[in-house]
């Protein structure tokens, strides 16, 4: 018999029956408070048979309807794999909404949005969303506004509406909602644009170490935006912290400051391991930065197949700079098959996205048909468009075709005003044809 009552119990606990009465007066809702208090002790517990108990008081407490563990259970059940374990879960978290919990309802609406445990109902969402927001819960609150913004669940699409959203989920401090008014007022969305009221809610998120936040902090210091001292010194702290919670981007830019020893002691080591990471994540331009330091052996083993096999998957994410060291390798067949013509195309690519190194190997190309058409007329063209916005390289180039009478009328005086310009700049080169022979 004492079995049978153990498991009808235990059925009627996962059945929702909350008027069950333990220990003569008890409430029910009492219980399920102090088994749940025992379950987050026993979580907290060092010994494995205690910790291993946190489960069964969970859902225990869960069976006497109180609504904080049964959005716990949910919450467990329904990330599962198993889709038995996250019908349960749904059922747990419908349960903890009826109960009118915030948080149950918050939840409810995530799987009604995401189709977990149940068809996706957009909304649904939105009204398990609004219900919890209009009880105070600030992530319902972030995320009706987001849905405003997006138009979602049948709402009309109003950034002002979703700013109302945020700015009460940042009454309550709560970081996505102080980070959601910072973007809204650096864009000027929903809002007057303010840098200043945008640096003051990023600093509120960021001081909760919300890791977007922290990298807007991070940029703010080293921009000197929004009122922000203009300090890499202080924005490292940022980066770091936004770093450390793996923020590809701050993990990029904590490894430029190491690198260049801004803000923080110069670390080549340290800023390898960091472009490691972000390029992990397809950053571009950490694939980029980690190609230059495999090349020289900065802060590691010198290893040139690496650099180009960086560079590789850098240009083929569309970074400007890694097509032209890719070129470079690829023209001086470095750790790759040499190929003129591949190397003209990987210039021309750096050039068009906008890269000056890239556009000037593309031009001296273009100058001598390496690897392409010979066009002497566009080759000037590339070399005066650069020097005219400060490449010395390229002023020392069209002074000499100008001198020269290549792709452009021949004209000694001004070929030797730009060779000027590029010794006073320091150019050597543009000294020595400027001196007597």
């Amino acid at each position: 018999m004492m079995t049978g009552m153990t498991n009808f119990r235990k059925w009627a606990m996962v059945c929702g029956a909350g008027a069950l009465v333990l220990c003569g007066c008890e409430k029910a809702e009492e219980k399920g408070a102090k088994l749940y208090t025992q379950a987050q002790e026993a979580l907290q517990s060092e010994e494995a048979e205690v910790k291993a108990k946190a489960a069964v008081y969970l859902e225990e407490a869960a069976g006497y309807g109180y609504a904080p563990a049964m959005c716990r259970m949910g919450q467990r059940l329904i990330v599962s794999d198993k889709a038995e374990e996250v019908a349960r879960g749904f059922e747990w978290l419908k349960k903890a909404a009826e109960t009118g919990d915030a948080e149950g309802l918050y939840l409810l609406g995530l799987c009604y949005d995401q189709a977990r445990g149940t068809e996706q109902d957009a909304p649904k969402a939105v009204e398990c969303w609004t219900k919890a927001a209009e009880k105070g819960h600030a992530p319902a609150m972030v995320t009706l506004g987001m849905a405003h913004a997006n138009g979602f669940g049948g709402l009309e699409r109003s950034i002002e509406n979703a700013v109302v959203w945020y700015g009460k989920a940042a009454e309550l401090d709560d970081p996505q909602g102080c980070y959601s008014m910072a973007v809204c007022y650096d864009q000027g969305r929903g809002v007057a644009k303010d840098a200043a009221k945008a640096v003051e809610f990023a600093s509120r998120a960021a001081a909760q170490r919300h890791s977007d936040a922290c990298l807007f902090m991070g940029k703010a210091h080293l921009l000197g935006y929004g009122g922000a001292a203009k300090d890499a010194a202080k924005a490292a702290p940022f980066f770091k912290t936004a770093a450390e919670a793996g923020n590809t981007e701050a993990q990029l830019q904590y490894g430029k400051l190491a690198f260049d020893g801004k803000g923080i002691k110069k670390n080549l080591p340290l800023a390898v391991r960091c472009f490691d990471l972000a390029a992990a994540s397809g950053n571009a331009e950490a694939l980029c930065l980690l190609g230059a330091c495999f090349d020289a052996g900065l802060g590691v083993k010198a290893d040139a197949a690496k650099a180009v096999e960086c560079w590789k998957r850098s240009a083929n994410a569309q970074n400007a700079r890694a097509a032209y060291f890719l070129g470079r390798c690829v023209a001086l067949g470095h750790a790759t098959k040499q190929d003129p013509a591949m190397a003209a195309r990987l210039y021309a690519m750096s050039a068009q996205q906008g890269d000056a190194l890239g556009a000037l190997e593309y031009a001296a190309c273009l100058l001598d048909g390496v690897g392409v058409q010979k066009n002497e007329a566009e080759a000037v063209k590339i070399f005066e468009k650069l020097a005219n916005a400060g490449s010395v390289p390229a002023m020392v180039k069209l002074g000499t075709c100008l001198n020269e009478g290549r792709g452009v009328a021949k004209d000694a005086a001004k070929a030797r005003d730009w060779w000027r310009k590029a010794a006073a700049a320091g150019s050597e080169e543009a000294a020595r044809l400027l001196s007597p022979a």
